[in-house]
Protein backbone atom coordinates (compact mmCIF):
# COMPACT_ATOMS: atom_id res chain seq x y z
CA UNK A 1 0.00 0.00 0.00
CA UNK A 2 1.45 3.71 -0.71
CA UNK A 3 1.90 6.43 1.06
CA UNK A 4 -1.18 8.19 -0.02
CA UNK A 5 -3.40 5.15 0.47
CA UNK A 6 -1.98 4.88 4.51
CA UNK A 7 -2.76 8.74 4.95
CA UNK A 8 -6.18 8.33 3.12
CA UNK A 9 -7.07 5.12 5.71
CA UNK A 10 -5.92 7.27 8.26
CA UNK A 11 -7.66 9.95 8.02
CA UNK A 12 -11.14 7.98 7.25
CA UNK A 13 -10.06 6.67 10.60
CA UNK A 14 -9.96 9.52 12.62
CA UNK A 15 -12.92 11.24 10.54
CA UNK A 16 -15.08 8.35 11.27
CA UNK A 17 -14.25 8.61 15.19
CA UNK A 18 -15.52 12.49 15.09
CA UNK A 19 -18.58 11.08 13.43
CA UNK A 20 -19.19 8.41 15.98
CA UNK A 21 -18.30 11.04 18.82
CA UNK A 22 -20.35 13.43 17.44
CA UNK A 23 -17.73 16.47 17.42
CA UNK A 24 -18.61 19.38 15.63
CA UNK A 25 -14.71 20.73 14.67
CA UNK A 26 -13.07 17.95 12.27
CA UNK A 27 -9.46 18.08 12.21
CA UNK A 28 -9.21 16.14 9.33
CA UNK A 29 -10.09 17.89 5.95
CA UNK A 30 -12.47 16.44 3.83
CA UNK A 31 -11.00 13.81 1.62
CA UNK A 32 -13.85 13.91 -1.15
CA UNK A 33 -15.04 16.66 -2.66
CA UNK A 34 -18.13 17.05 -5.31
CA UNK A 35 -16.48 19.94 -8.08
CA UNK A 36 -18.68 21.05 -10.11
CA UNK A 37 -17.87 21.95 -13.62
CA UNK A 38 -21.11 22.83 -15.07
CA UNK A 39 -24.70 23.20 -13.95
CA UNK A 40 -26.56 22.65 -17.04
CA UNK A 41 -27.69 19.54 -18.58
CA UNK A 42 -29.16 18.16 -21.76
CA UNK A 43 -32.01 16.40 -20.69
CA UNK A 44 -35.07 17.17 -18.04
CA UNK A 45 -35.28 13.99 -16.69
CA UNK A 46 -38.93 14.05 -14.23
CA UNK A 47 -36.63 12.83 -10.98
CA UNK A 48 -33.94 15.33 -10.98
CA UNK A 49 -34.24 18.84 -10.02
CA UNK A 50 -32.10 20.37 -12.26
CA UNK A 51 -34.91 21.33 -14.12
CA UNK A 52 -36.00 23.60 -11.72
CA UNK A 53 -32.43 26.10 -11.25
CA UNK A 54 -32.92 29.11 -12.52
CA UNK A 55 -31.55 29.89 -15.54
CA UNK A 56 -29.10 32.79 -13.65
CA UNK A 57 -27.61 29.98 -11.60
CA UNK A 58 -26.72 27.69 -14.82
CA UNK A 59 -22.82 28.27 -15.66
CA UNK A 60 -19.29 26.56 -16.35
CA UNK A 61 -17.23 26.47 -14.02
CA UNK A 62 -13.83 28.67 -14.99
CA UNK A 63 -10.64 26.79 -15.30
CA UNK A 64 -8.75 29.39 -13.32
CA UNK A 65 -10.50 28.95 -10.89
CA UNK A 66 -11.04 24.97 -10.83
CA UNK A 67 -7.14 25.18 -10.26
CA UNK A 68 -6.94 27.09 -7.57
CA UNK A 69 -9.45 24.60 -5.79
CA UNK A 70 -7.51 21.87 -6.69
CA UNK A 71 -4.28 23.76 -5.64
CA UNK A 72 -5.99 24.36 -1.95
CA UNK A 73 -6.97 20.92 -1.60
CA UNK A 74 -4.38 18.01 -3.12
CA UNK A 75 -2.58 17.34 0.38
CA UNK A 76 -5.99 16.37 2.02
CA UNK A 77 -8.34 15.27 -0.54
CA UNK A 78 -8.23 11.58 -1.84
CA UNK A 79 -10.83 11.72 -4.67
CA UNK A 80 -12.80 14.29 -7.02
CA UNK A 81 -16.27 13.97 -8.22
CA UNK A 82 -16.37 16.38 -11.51
CA UNK A 83 -19.80 16.89 -11.37
CA UNK A 84 -22.85 17.82 -9.11
CA UNK A 85 -26.24 18.82 -10.69
CA UNK A 86 -25.30 18.93 -14.17
CA UNK A 87 -24.10 17.36 -17.33
CA UNK A 88 -19.95 17.35 -16.63
CA UNK A 89 -19.50 16.46 -20.82
CA UNK A 90 -21.12 19.56 -21.54
CA UNK A 91 -18.04 21.26 -20.10
CA UNK A 92 -15.72 21.69 -23.31
CA UNK A 93 -12.68 21.75 -20.88
CA UNK A 94 -13.44 18.65 -18.87
CA UNK A 95 -10.56 16.52 -19.86
CA UNK A 96 -7.80 19.09 -18.98
CA UNK A 97 -9.96 19.19 -15.60
CA UNK A 98 -9.27 15.55 -15.49
CA UNK A 99 -5.44 15.84 -16.27
CA UNK A 100 -4.38 18.57 -13.52
CA UNK A 101 -6.34 16.59 -10.51
CA UNK A 102 -4.88 13.50 -11.68
CA UNK A 103 -1.58 15.23 -11.95
CA UNK A 104 -1.92 16.52 -8.03
CA UNK A 105 -2.07 12.71 -7.36
CA UNK A 106 -6.24 13.03 -7.06
CA UNK A 107 -8.90 9.97 -8.07
CA UNK A 108 -11.00 11.75 -10.26
CA UNK A 109 -14.67 10.44 -11.42
CA UNK A 110 -17.55 11.52 -13.94
CA UNK A 111 -21.05 10.56 -13.74
CA UNK A 112 -22.56 10.97 -16.69
CA UNK A 113 -25.97 10.37 -19.00
CA UNK A 114 -23.53 9.04 -21.77
CA UNK A 115 -25.82 10.84 -24.36
CA UNK A 116 -22.79 13.04 -25.18
CA UNK A 117 -20.16 11.15 -25.02
CA UNK A 118 -18.86 10.69 -28.34
CA UNK A 119 -15.12 9.33 -29.76
CA UNK A 120 -13.55 12.76 -29.58
CA UNK A 121 -14.33 12.72 -25.84
CA UNK A 122 -14.02 9.36 -25.04
CA UNK A 123 -10.66 9.67 -26.39
CA UNK A 124 -9.68 12.71 -24.69
CA UNK A 125 -10.91 11.55 -21.19
CA UNK A 126 -9.44 7.99 -21.64
CA UNK A 127 -6.14 10.17 -22.61
CA UNK A 128 -6.33 12.20 -19.39
CA UNK A 129 -6.28 9.40 -17.31
CA UNK A 130 -9.67 10.01 -15.54
CA UNK A 131 -9.89 7.10 -12.63
CA UNK A 132 -13.95 6.03 -12.79
CA UNK A 133 -16.39 6.82 -15.03
CA UNK A 134 -20.08 6.07 -14.22
CA UNK A 135 -22.85 5.84 -17.05
CA UNK A 136 -26.21 6.63 -15.94
CA UNK A 137 -28.56 4.33 -17.68
CA UNK A 138 -32.30 4.18 -16.18
CA UNK A 139 -33.84 1.36 -18.27
CA UNK A 140 -33.74 -1.67 -20.11
CA UNK A 141 -35.83 -1.18 -22.60
CA UNK A 142 -36.66 1.91 -25.06
CA UNK A 143 -40.07 2.76 -23.22
CA UNK A 144 -38.36 2.36 -19.83
CA UNK A 145 -35.34 4.40 -20.34
CA UNK A 146 -36.66 7.83 -22.47
CA UNK A 147 -39.74 8.00 -19.89
CA UNK A 148 -36.88 8.31 -17.62
CA UNK A 149 -34.27 10.23 -19.13
CA UNK A 150 -36.50 12.58 -21.29
CA UNK A 151 -34.46 14.07 -24.40
CA UNK A 152 -32.08 10.58 -24.51
CA UNK A 153 -33.12 7.79 -26.93
CA UNK A 154 -31.89 4.61 -25.82
CA UNK A 155 -30.43 3.14 -29.03
CA UNK A 156 -27.85 6.71 -29.04
CA UNK A 157 -27.53 6.45 -25.72
CA UNK A 158 -26.63 2.97 -25.65
CA UNK A 159 -24.61 3.31 -28.61
CA UNK A 160 -22.52 5.87 -27.23
CA UNK A 161 -21.46 3.62 -24.26
CA UNK A 162 -20.60 0.80 -26.27
CA UNK A 163 -18.57 2.69 -28.48
CA UNK A 164 -16.66 4.06 -25.36
CA UNK A 165 -16.14 0.34 -24.29
CA UNK A 166 -14.38 -0.70 -27.33
CA UNK A 167 -12.83 2.26 -27.66
CA UNK A 168 -11.52 1.34 -23.68
CA UNK A 169 -11.01 -2.04 -25.19
CA UNK A 170 -8.86 -1.21 -28.45
CA UNK A 171 -6.38 0.79 -26.61
CA UNK A 172 -5.67 -1.41 -23.83
CA UNK A 173 -6.87 0.88 -21.05
CA UNK A 174 -7.28 -0.24 -17.84
CA UNK A 175 -9.08 3.32 -16.76
CA UNK A 176 -11.51 4.50 -16.51
CA UNK A 177 -13.04 2.00 -14.20
CA UNK A 178 -16.46 2.13 -16.01
CA UNK A 179 -19.60 1.39 -14.62
CA UNK A 180 -23.32 1.51 -15.46
CA UNK A 181 -25.58 2.49 -12.65
CA UNK A 182 -29.33 1.73 -13.02
CA UNK A 183 -32.34 3.09 -11.04
CA UNK A 184 -35.38 0.39 -11.93
CA UNK A 185 -38.00 2.86 -12.22
CA UNK A 186 -40.51 1.73 -14.21
CA UNK A 187 -39.53 -1.59 -14.38
CA UNK A 188 -42.20 -4.75 -14.33
CA UNK A 189 -43.43 -5.43 -10.98
CA UNK A 190 -42.55 -9.38 -11.74
CA UNK A 191 -39.22 -10.08 -10.40
CA UNK A 192 -38.72 -12.55 -12.93
CA UNK A 193 -39.59 -10.75 -15.81
CA UNK A 194 -37.61 -7.65 -14.37
CA UNK A 195 -34.60 -10.06 -14.05
CA UNK A 196 -35.00 -11.43 -17.70
CA UNK A 197 -34.74 -7.76 -18.82
CA UNK A 198 -31.91 -6.89 -17.12
CA UNK A 199 -29.80 -9.53 -18.15
CA UNK A 200 -31.27 -9.16 -21.70
CA UNK A 201 -29.77 -5.31 -21.25
CA UNK A 202 -26.62 -6.73 -19.75
CA UNK A 203 -25.96 -9.26 -22.88
CA UNK A 204 -25.21 -5.94 -24.92
CA UNK A 205 -22.28 -5.20 -23.08
CA UNK A 206 -20.87 -9.53 -23.70
CA UNK A 207 -17.06 -9.00 -24.66
CA UNK A 208 -16.98 -5.32 -23.62
CA UNK A 209 -15.25 -4.03 -20.89
CA UNK A 210 -17.40 -3.01 -18.77
CA UNK A 211 -16.19 -3.18 -14.94
CA UNK A 212 -19.32 -3.28 -12.60
CA UNK A 213 -23.05 -3.08 -12.60
CA UNK A 214 -25.31 -1.33 -9.84
CA UNK A 215 -28.51 -1.08 -9.07
CA UNK A 216 -29.39 1.99 -7.36
CA UNK A 217 -32.71 2.59 -5.25
CA UNK A 218 -34.02 6.38 -5.95
CA UNK A 219 -33.52 9.18 -3.72
CA UNK A 220 -35.81 12.46 -2.86
CA UNK A 221 -32.75 15.20 -3.76
CA UNK A 222 -33.04 16.25 -0.20
CA UNK A 223 -36.81 16.48 -0.87
CA UNK A 224 -36.57 18.37 -3.78
CA UNK A 225 -38.31 15.85 -5.41
CA UNK A 226 -41.46 14.47 -4.58
CA UNK A 227 -41.68 11.87 -7.28
CA UNK A 228 -41.62 9.11 -4.99
CA UNK A 229 -43.99 9.19 -2.39
CA UNK A 230 -42.91 6.26 0.25
CA UNK A 231 -39.50 8.06 0.52
CA UNK A 232 -41.15 11.37 2.23
CA UNK A 233 -40.30 11.65 6.07
CA UNK A 234 -43.84 10.96 7.02
CA UNK A 235 -43.96 7.57 5.02
CA UNK A 236 -39.90 6.57 5.98
CA UNK A 237 -41.63 7.05 9.81
CA UNK A 238 -44.34 5.28 9.05
CA UNK A 239 -42.12 2.49 8.21
CA UNK A 240 -40.68 2.57 11.99
CA UNK A 241 -36.91 3.75 10.36
CA UNK A 242 -34.20 5.62 12.91
CA UNK A 243 -32.44 8.54 12.59
CA UNK A 244 -28.42 8.51 11.48
CA UNK A 245 -26.66 11.61 11.35
CA UNK A 246 -25.88 12.29 7.72
CA UNK A 247 -22.42 11.63 7.35
CA UNK A 248 -21.27 13.85 4.17
CA UNK A 249 -21.06 16.49 6.66
CA UNK A 250 -18.13 15.30 7.92
CA UNK A 251 -16.05 13.73 5.13
CA UNK A 252 -17.05 15.72 1.74
CA UNK A 253 -17.57 19.05 0.46
CA UNK A 254 -19.51 20.25 -2.63
CA UNK A 255 -18.07 23.06 -4.84
CA UNK A 256 -20.37 24.79 -7.27
CA UNK A 257 -19.72 26.18 -10.71
CA UNK A 258 -19.22 29.60 -9.40
CA UNK A 259 -16.94 28.85 -6.35
CA UNK A 260 -20.01 28.38 -3.78
CA UNK A 261 -19.70 25.74 -1.26
CA UNK A 262 -22.88 23.78 0.44
CA UNK A 263 -22.42 21.10 2.72
CA UNK A 264 -24.30 18.57 0.89
CA UNK A 265 -24.51 16.53 -2.64
CA UNK A 266 -28.02 16.35 -2.52
CA UNK A 267 -28.41 20.44 -2.22
CA UNK A 268 -29.45 21.48 -5.47
CA UNK A 269 -30.27 25.15 -4.03
CA UNK A 270 -28.25 26.51 -2.07
CA UNK A 271 -30.11 25.90 1.15
CA UNK A 272 -27.06 24.79 2.82
CA UNK A 273 -24.89 27.43 1.30
CA UNK A 274 -21.28 27.82 3.51
CA UNK A 275 -18.90 30.09 1.63
CA UNK A 276 -17.29 31.27 -1.16
CA UNK A 277 -14.05 30.07 -2.49
CA UNK A 278 -13.51 32.97 -3.99
CA UNK A 279 -13.27 35.10 -0.75
CA UNK A 280 -12.10 32.24 1.32
CA UNK A 281 -10.07 28.85 1.49
CA UNK A 282 -11.62 25.64 2.12
CA UNK A 283 -10.10 25.03 4.84
CA UNK A 284 -11.25 28.33 6.98
CA UNK A 285 -14.93 27.45 5.56
CA UNK A 286 -14.77 23.38 6.40
CA UNK A 287 -15.08 24.73 10.46
CA UNK A 288 -16.65 27.72 10.21
CA UNK A 289 -19.50 28.56 12.02
CA UNK A 290 -21.87 27.94 9.93
CA UNK A 291 -21.25 23.96 9.04
CA UNK A 292 -20.28 23.66 12.84
CA UNK A 293 -23.62 24.71 13.59
CA UNK A 294 -25.19 22.32 11.21
CA UNK A 295 -23.27 19.34 12.58
CA UNK A 296 -24.18 20.20 15.86
CA UNK A 297 -27.82 19.97 14.78
CA UNK A 298 -27.31 16.60 13.02
CA UNK A 299 -25.54 14.97 15.40
CA UNK A 300 -27.98 16.14 18.03
CA UNK A 301 -31.11 15.26 15.62
CA UNK A 302 -32.33 18.42 15.82
CA UNK A 303 -32.79 19.37 12.41
CA UNK A 304 -35.36 22.85 11.40
CA UNK A 305 -38.15 22.10 8.82
CA UNK A 306 -36.31 25.07 7.15
CA UNK A 307 -33.34 23.11 6.29
CA UNK A 308 -33.75 20.96 3.23
CA UNK A 309 -32.22 17.97 6.19
CA UNK A 310 -35.43 17.98 7.38
CA UNK A 311 -36.83 16.28 4.30
CA UNK A 312 -34.24 14.04 2.94
CA UNK A 313 -34.68 10.55 2.95
CA UNK A 314 -30.64 9.76 3.12
CA UNK A 315 -31.04 10.39 6.89
CA UNK A 316 -33.85 7.74 7.30
CA UNK A 317 -32.41 4.99 5.60
CA UNK A 318 -31.12 1.39 7.71
CA UNK A 319 -27.85 2.65 8.10
CA UNK A 320 -24.67 0.07 9.80
CA UNK A 321 -22.25 2.46 11.66
CA UNK A 322 -23.97 5.45 9.81
CA UNK A 323 -23.06 4.59 6.23
CA UNK A 324 -26.78 4.28 4.73
CA UNK A 325 -26.65 -0.03 3.94
CA UNK A 326 -28.09 1.24 0.28
CA UNK A 327 -24.31 2.74 -0.33
CA UNK A 328 -22.41 0.19 2.00
CA UNK A 329 -21.62 -2.11 -0.53
CA UNK A 330 -20.58 0.33 -3.37
CA UNK A 331 -18.80 2.67 -0.40
CA UNK A 332 -16.75 -0.64 0.62
CA UNK A 333 -15.85 -1.51 -2.89
CA UNK A 334 -14.74 1.99 -4.18
CA UNK A 335 -12.14 1.12 -1.38
CA UNK A 336 -11.22 -2.06 -2.44
CA UNK A 337 -11.31 -1.12 -5.84
CA UNK A 338 -8.81 0.96 -5.43
CA UNK A 339 -6.55 -1.54 -4.34
CA UNK A 340 -7.23 -3.87 -7.20
CA UNK A 341 -10.41 -4.87 -6.56
CA UNK A 342 -12.42 -5.06 -9.75
CA UNK A 343 -15.30 -6.26 -11.91
CA UNK A 344 -18.32 -7.33 -9.71
CA UNK A 345 -22.00 -7.12 -9.95
CA UNK A 346 -23.62 -4.62 -6.99
CA UNK A 347 -26.74 -4.49 -5.69
CA UNK A 348 -26.96 -0.72 -3.62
Amino acid sequence: MDTRRLRHAARLARIFWAYRRGKTRVAPLPVRLWIESTSHCNLRCPYCPNKDIARADHGFMDLDLYRTIIDQVADHVYDVNLFHRGEPLIHPRLPEMVAYARAKGLYTRIHTNVTLLNEKKSRALIEAGLDFLSCSFDGYTAEMYEANRVGAKFDWALDHLKAFLRLKRDLGARRPFTVVQVMEIGAPRDKAERRRLRDAFLDRFRGLPLDRVILRDPHNWAGDVDTFPELSRDALLADGRRFTPCTFLWYSSTIYWDGTVTACPQDFFSKLGMGDLKAKPLREIWNDSRLVELRTRMAAGDIPKELPCYTCDRIWRRTVLGVPTDYLRAFLSDQLMSYGWLRRLVRV
